[in-house]
């Protein structure tokens, strides 16, 4: 059998492929980039609604017994796996510092990945802005809430070389990163 002559890809159906499998993967991402920007924006109502998904194994009220899993009154900026009398797993209780709310992205993201022997059966929220509004909301469950940062200046949002804006350009972005180098990515633009 002979093979046809295979012409090289053009950037633009590049692009066009790799929203096809963004959007066929729900628009999630494939590499987590900072919260920061979207906490910023972040919606405390629409938080409270993907929080309910938690209430399954957390309660979330000052001075309740723990449930399944812990209490996440105060949650944030609390050093991690440190409520009293909670049986923490080994490989929570490994991860040093405080829930900030980049660590609170990360486990939120995959808590496998922070926590591989952990005993929370959760697969993760992967959707970034939802993350975001769920720790935005976790932020309001505190006696003394953490503010939630200031929004970064434009100079410092990440970059997507030159994808149009909307919803999945993220999952664009880091789906080619995951082969092509930052500067080459950055470098080409869609007509």
């Amino acid at each position: 059998m002979r093979w046809p002559n295979l012409q090289p890809l053009s950037a633009p159906v590049i692009a066009a492929m790799v929203l096809m499998t963004a959007m066929t993967q729900g628009f999630a991402e494939t590499e987590l980039d900072p919260i920061a920007a979207r906490l910023a924006e972040a919606n405390p109502a629409r938080g409270k609604n993907i929080f309910l998904q938690c209430r399954a194994c957390h309660v979330a009220e000052s001075g309740a017994a723990f449930t399944v899993g812990p209490n996440l009154w105060g949650v944030v900026g609390r050093a991690v796996a440190t409520l009293p009398d909670y049986p923490y797993s080994e490989s929570l209780s490994a991860i040093d510092g405080d829930w900030t709310d980049e660590k609170l992205s990360r486990y939120l993201f995959d808590p496998k990945v922070m926590a591989p022997e952990g005993r929370m059966i959760f697969d993760g929220i992967k959707r970034a802005q939802e993350r975001a509004d769920l720790i935005a909301y976790l932020h309001s469950l505190s006696d003394q809430p953490v503010a939630l940062p200031e929004a970064p200046l434009p100079g410092n949002q990440p970059m997507y070389g030159d994808l149009p804006e909307g919803q999945g350009r993220e999952a664009v972005y880091f789906t080619c990163r995951a082969c092509h180098s930052l500067d080459q990515f950055t470098d080409w633009t869609l007509p």
